[in-house]
């Protein structure tokens, strides 16, 4: 009996310290710069701030079909896109977060839950997305 409670504790023991090697729940500091990003991105359409998201993103950029060439590009189509809408929530949600083996490049999926007020009434939704990113000077951009 206390053989096998030995045995189990001990089971228990290597598990844990196992866990606490290999990570764990902990972040990589580049998921976490990462988060950070997509944190002020998520603000920034709460806020509806075209020039704060705009800053997120590395030039040219190619965002739904559309190739943005330059930064002031990027705030124009926003603030356009701000002029009709309104956003009373906007949140990135279940992100997983997949940096390649250089450490220069991600690749973010998730679901965006908003909820916007347009011409045609105010619509709740979830929608799965996925978004690019590439490290730039040392920073993590956002690139597609």
């Amino acid at each position: 009996m206390r053989r096998n409670l030995y045995f189990r504790l001990t089971l228990l023991l290597v598990a844990i310290l196992l866990i606490g090697c290999s990570g764990g729940s902990g972040s990589s500091p580049a998921t976490t710069e990462i988060n950070s990003v997509l944190n002020q991105y998520q603000s920034g359409m709460k806020k509806m701030n075209a020039e704060s998201i705009a800053n997120l993103f590395v030039y040219p950029l190619e965002l739904d079909g559309e190739v943005l060439e330059t930064k002031e590009q990027a705030i124009f189509m926003y603030s356009f896109l701000f002029g009709m809408i309104h956003i009373h929530e906007y949140e990135i949600r279940e992100r997983v977060i997949i940096i390649d083996s250089t450490g220069t490049n991600a690749t973010v999926e998730g679901i965006i839950f908003a909820k916007i007020t347009s011409f045609w009434g105010t619509e709740t939704n979830s929608q799965p997305f996925v978004m690019k990113f590439r490290k730039v000077g040392g920073k993590w951009k956002i690139s597609g």
